[in-house]
This record gives C-alpha cells, sequence and structure tokens, in this order.
C-alpha cells in the first residue's frame, strides 16, 4: 500500500459512515475513456449481479510535482465479490479504495449537486487540495479544502477558497489533461 493510500484512507474516514477498503480490481475491456461512471453503470444493467462501486483511484507518488494524485472513480463488483474496471486509460499502478459514503451522498443530494463524480485531490506535504474541471472556462480550478467530509467534496469551486496564481504554479508546473483528472 502507497504512503498516500494510507494518509488518505485515514483522513477520509473520519468522515465516512462506512468502512473504507483497498481493494484488487482486474481490468476488462469494454468501457470508454472519461466516462467511468457510465461504464460501471452499463456493466452493472449488462450483468447478472454485478454493482456499481465508486471510491478513489490512487495514483503512485509523481516526483515532478512532489505529489500523489487521487481521483474519485467508478467500477463494479460482480456476484463472487471481485471487483474489475471496465474505464480504458487507468494506470495500472493505481490503488483503489472502495468509498461507499459518495453514493449515499450523491442519492440524498442529487438535485444539490452537478456530477455524480466527485472532485479530484492531489496530497503534497501532508495537505490535501481538490482540483475541479470548470467546462464553461476550460479551465482547473486548485481548492483549498477545508477538510475531506463527504459534502466539501462535491462542492462548487465556488464554495472553496481558490489559492492565488502563485500558488496554483508552485502546485503543478503543468495542468495535467482533463483525462487524467476524471475517470
Amino acid at each position: 500500500m502507497y504512503k498516500a493510500t494510507r494518509v488518505f484512507m485515514a483522513e477520509r474516514q473520519k468522515f465516512c459512515h462506512q468502512q473504507l477498503d483497498l481493494v484488487s480490481v482486474k481490468k476488462v475491456c469494454g468501457g470508454k475513456a472519461s466516462a467511468c461512471s457510465n461504464n460501471a453503470c452499463d456493466a452493472a444493467e449488462a450483468g447478472d449481479r454485478v454493482r456499481s462501486i465508486t471510491g478513489w483511484l490512487v495514483h503512485p507518488y509523481n516526483p515532478v510535482t512532489d505529489s500523489t494524485d487521487i481521483i474519485q472513480h467508478w467500477w463494479n463488483m460482480d456476484r463472487f465479490g471481485q471487483h474489475f474496471d471496465t474505464s480504458p486509460n487507468v494506470d495500472g499502478k493505481c490503488e483503489y479504495v472502495v468509498d461507499m459514503d459518495l453514493v449515499h451522498y450523491y442519492h440524498t443530494h442529487y438535485d444539490q449537486v452537478d456530477n455524480m463524480v466527485a472532485i479530484s485531490l492531489s496530497l503534497r506535504n501532508g495537505k490535501f487540495w481538490g482540483f475541479d474541471y470548470d467546462d464553461s472556462q476550460m479551465t482547473i480550478k486548485i481548492l483549498n479544502l477545508p477538510s475531506l467530509a463527504t459534502e466539501v467534496l462535491y462542492r462548487q469551486s465556488s464554495d472553496c477558497v481558490p489559492q492565488s496564481e502563485l500558488s496554483m504554479k508552485l502546485l503543478t508546473p503543468a495542468p495535467q489533461p482533463y483525462v487524467s483528472l476524471r475517470h
């Protein structure tokens, strides 16, 4: 388990009713890039007793940015408890962390959130930062998160305190493409 995974799970668990769990996930073909929630729903509808699972992809530490990306993601579990992911372009070195509190929050606040995929995170120097892609302006907003509470992870970027432009440049020398921020 990556150090970032341990740190993330310990901090996020403080805000979860259900236990977070690190799981092994088998990659299978069939999904579309940048459509993890649709891929998981499609697999659940097509399979016998297949259910959608949500949680986080913890990427390996990136020495160039001195950070670890943690991306909210959807995948599936079959009737035997085996996890599988039909989404392509997921780094094979990512660790999968189940976080079903996200599903509960999304379903109970469906009319208040604009997307069933929460904001992306980055862990740098022991602090979690949020990244939110703004479709209308084609920009990535860096958010100073007060906590990893579920409602914070689904908040609009205007509800968080953005960092200064200087801090944005220090955090990431070059913004990563949209596809790597939300699957």
